[in-house]
């Protein structure tokens, strides 16, 4: 493998989704790209699960669609609890907008795994191992300092690994995407601090082998304080994402707010996660025959104050964050990556102006206005129940889309998108 390039069109920090797919994105349109990762290698443990209709629409454009689908697990509707009253549910089939009218249950590792053997194929293979360390920019471009880091054993009597780096390189790129997560690294250099909107929480994420078949239904517990969802993955993989109480939610301390950095693995109490099952969801019969594991995760609900500076931009988690429940954080993600990939194209290859970033920062902001609750939202209409009416707010993240299909997801309950 050669040397990462001192020179390059596009400087991509962070290899979750969000980086890999705007990397395979520059690079399906001739851009040359280096995509770097101080971690040693993808994620191992998957987290974020649910792709929705207009993120496999995306793959597809991307040729990747059909590789998903053999991966992954299809769900085509959302049952709605209240305790153990079902209060409602939302068929995917009334998506009518792509050609893919339901949900994919794809652990993100696959989803990494998929997007990487693409880049692969093109050329481009992920730098693990590197680490961020300045950026500076001026009208011309982006000059960052990349460290390469290797593991060196210390300590006596007791030996143990540490980082250490091993070289740096000067990278000179005419545009650099942050996608470095929650607690992103580009976003504290371009001195973008996130405005929280909301209390913290936490989740216990379960993932388990259930007694018998859960079904292809998504499902989710609305309790007094508590939202949870069950996912199916397979016919013999299945995971709770269970809401702590807000007393719970304060003793765990989140280093971020991401999956990966606000988590700690915990060791299963199987008869604890059942007792908060049953308790939460007592219309749960298929039961748990093994839990597989299990971890805490710290959330914020949180947008960067701004999406980038100049040449250098900011996607996914890195620019935002919300409840997992929707899985709209990762989704949206995907589809900015995109978007963000296509103007930095057109302002290389064509030399569209300026304004087309400033255009990207605008509707950012104004799509996760909606999102959080801080512009517009659901609203009542005569069809509306007045369970739906009462759930309207924290309706909104855990509809399993956006957009356009946001708004069909909610007639469906009786509300409208305001």
């Amino acid at each position: 493998m050669s040397a990462l390039s001192n020179k390059v069109d596009v400087l991509v920090i962070g290899a979750g989704p969000c980086g890999l797919l705007s990397a395979l994105a520059l690079a399906r349109g001739g851009i040359e790209v280096e995509i770097v990762d101080r971690a040693r290698r993808s994620s191992a443990q998957s987290y974020a699960c649910g792709i929705h209709s207009a993120t496999l629409e995306l793959l597809g454009t991307l040729g990747l669609a059909q590789q998903a689908l053999e991966s992954g697990f299809r769900v085509d509707t959302v049952g709605l609890y209240e305790g153990a009253e079902r209060r409602g549910e939302l068929l995917m089939s009334e998506l009518k907008s792509g050609g893919f009218p339901f949900l994919l249950v794809l652990p993100q590792d696959r989803l990494e795994e998929l997007l990487e053997q693409e880049l692969r194929q093109r050329g481009v293979r992920v730098r693990w191992g590197h680490r961020l360390d300045t950026l500076h920019q001026d009208e011309n471009g982006v000059s960052a300092t990349v460290e390469t880091l290797a593991m060196t054993s210390v300590g006596y009597p007791y030996a143990r690994s540490e980082e250490a780096v091993e070289k740096e390189t000067e990278v000179h790129a005419r545009y650099v995407i942050g996608a470095d997560g929650a607690a992103s690294h580009v976003r504290q250099i371009l001195n973008l601090p996130c405005e929280r909107h909301g209390e913290p929480t936490a989740f216990e994420v379960v993932e388990f082998e259930p007694v018998s078949d859960v079904g292809r239904e998504v499902r989710i517990v609305f309790g007094p304080g508590t939202q949870d969802a069950l996912w199916p993955q397979s016919s013999s993989i299945a995971r709770w994402s269970l809401q702590r109480t807000e007393a719970e939610a304060a003793t765990f301390q989140s280093d971020g707010g991401d999956f990966a950095l606000g988590s700690t693995t915990e060791t299963p109490d199987k008869e604890a996660i059942v007792a908060r099952i049953l308790e939460r969801a007592p219309w749960f019969k298929a039961g748990i025959k093994e839990v597989d594991w299990a971890t805490v995760v710290g959330f914020d609900s949180m947008m960067a104050r701004n999406f980038g500076v100049g040449r250098v931009w900011l996607t996914g988690d890195a620019g935002h964050q919300t409840s997992p429940i929707g899985m709209q954080s990762m989704n949206v993600g995907l589809r900015e990556a995109a978007d963000l990939a296509g103007r930095i194209q057109r302002a290389l290859r064509q030399g569209a102006a300026p304004e087309i970033f400033a255009e990207y920062e605008r509707q950012r902001r104004e799509e996760w206005s909606l999102l959080l609750g801080l512009k517009g939202g659901l609203s009542k209409t005569p069809k509306t129940t007045p369970w739906a009416n009462s759930q309207r707010r924290r309706l909104l993240g855990s509809l399993p889309a956006s957009g356009a299909d946001l708004a069909t997801l909610a007639r469906q309950l009786g509300l409208e998108l305001a």
